[in-house]
């Protein structure tokens, strides 16, 4: 019925009517990514959703050179507890030699002898069920130069492709496909390594959403396809040798993966999984020796490095503002970081050799940092409950105490209305029924009230501690 909608022209109707067999289309064709059956029984979706953020440490073995020149190994990795020992070599004023020791615990810690394989079954593979749950995933390498980020990000994206193109093989996620792009950013500013280096603008849309404009992206049915990506843009990033290394990427990669629904208008994304190989961190006594313009690069690496750091305790704590502007690099990658189903996983690299222990201990306070802050956060979260539920229980002690009232005043009046001296012998029992379970609902509350503040205090003294060690360091 048309015309009960306001519609009379002919064209109008068939307008209408196509409108409405098109939308028909594109529901069943298409249904929304977490309404679908294959989200319950495909492999990749019967792990645990992953934490909010994952910190991970791997140590990398020594190389011929490390070795020919006489370096010592000084890492420790007990991949059973997650902890990683320093053995830092250090001297006296009067010349003696000792070691002190640095122990750091995190999520997962991975030796020599632990290869990529296992490294993405741990990182990247429980992200996969994110992106197809309309989520946002990211993972990145964090480490000196010459600290193995590139040989333990560039695999990574393969074997994503590969359960990625699995889920999408079958038939319920007919329509959807995986767009690949890859770009760099250089000394602030952004270019396309799929695209003879073209140089990118970012922008944001109406929608106030981060767009990278004029970025190539690549629609990928097979890991073939990705391999020649990979290969090209590893071909295409800057290099350059520093102080600490030869050959050192002097930029950071960023590589994303975007599910697009193409049944959908302009094929939007509704899933999309980040992978960033970040430039090498440095000291000023690195680049001390080189020119003018290493320099100026080690510093815009440096201040990005510490800006991606600030917005990740920022987002994992949930303040308000996030300094996402604070570099190009935090900048292009909000999106990738907001929303309540983002998830994020810090590789941390670290050298094992004694010339580069100072590196590894600023890389480990890094990642500790950034643990620290989720560990702490999740205490916090704790506490709150914990306070919502002791008002809760008092809340409903009081309606309690309020229902003993009303059965005293009842009972009082029973007496009154009596006068026997059996009924005296019954109003003294349930006096002492009543009495014994309001003794027993306060103890019960004062119960609550005292694990309540031991946990407050076990809180603070965590906080007050972490505070200290982020002062130290």
């Amino acid at each position: 019925d048309y015309e009960k909608y306001g519609v009379y022209d002919m064209q109008d109707k068939q307008a209408l009517f196509r409108l409405i067999q098109s939308i028909g289309a594109s529901e069943s064709a298409t249904p929304p990514l977490d309404d679908r059956s294959s989200l319950d029984c495909h492999p990749i979706f019967m792990a645990p959703d992953p934490p909010k953020i994952r910190v991970i440490v791997r140590k990398r073995p020594l190389n011929r050179k490390e070795e020919e020149r006489g370096d010592s190994d000084v890492l420790e990795c007990d991949c059973a507890t997650s902890t990683l020992y320093v053995n830092e070599p250090k001297q006296k004023v009067d010349l003696t030699k000792f070691t002190e020791r640095h122990t750091f615990r995190f999520d997962d810690v991975f030796g020599e002898d632990v290869d990529n394989d296992a490294l993405y079954c741990t990182a990247i593979q429980p992200l996969i069920s994110t992106i197809f749950r309309r989520g946002k995933a990211t993972c990145f390498a964090y480490g000196q130069t010459g600290s193995g980020k590139t040989y333990t990000m560039q695999p990574l994206p393969l074997r994503a492709a590969v359960d990625v193109l699995s889920v999408l093989s079958t038939p319920d996620f007919h329509g959807v496909g995986l767009h690949v792009s890859c770009y760099e950013i250089y000394g602030g500013k952004l270019f396309d390594l799929l695209n003879a280096r073209n140089k990118l603008e970012v922008r944001e849309d109406g929608k106030r959403r981060v767009q990278v404009v004029g970025l190539r992206e690549v629609d990928v049915h097979d890991v073939d396809v990705l391999q020649q990506l990979v290969e090209h843009a590893a071909a295409s990033r800057s290099t350059g040798s520093t102080g600490a290394n030869d050959e050192s990427s002097r930029s950071h990669s960023i590589m994303v993966f975007a599910l697009r629904n193409g049944n959908e208008p302009k094929r939007p994304v509704v899933g999309k999984l980040t992978f960033i190989d970040l430039a090498g961190s440095e000291r000023g006594a690195d680049t001390y020796d080189n020119d003018k313009q290493t320099r100026l690069e080690g510093a815009e690496i440096n201040k990005s490095l510490l800006a991606l750091k600030e917005c990740i305790r920022a987002l994992d704590s949930d303040a308000r503002h996030i300094p996402f502007r604070g570099s190009k690099l935090t900048e292009v990658l909000r999106d990738s970081f907001m929303g309540k189903a983002a998830r994020t996983v810090m590789i941390a690299n670290v050298s094992p050799c004694s010339s580069s222990c100072e590196h590894t201990l600023n890389t480990l306070r890094y990642a500790d940092r950034v643990k620290a802050d989720a560990a702490l956060d999740a205490e916090l979260s704790a506490l709150m409950a914990a306070e919502d539920e002791l008002v809760a229980a008092h809340r409903q002690h009081i309606e309690d105490s309020m229902a003993h009232v009303r059965e005293e005043m009842a009972l009082l009046g029973e007496l009154d209305g009596g006068g026997a001296a059996g009924d005296v012998e019954a109003y003294a029992a349930e006096l002492t029924g009543l009495l014994a379970e309001k003794a027993a609902a306060v103890a019960a509350l004062q119960l609550r009230v005292t694990q309540f503040r031991r946990l407050v205090q076990t809180t603070l003294e965590r906080h007050a501690r972490a505070g200290s060690g982020a002062g130290q360091q």
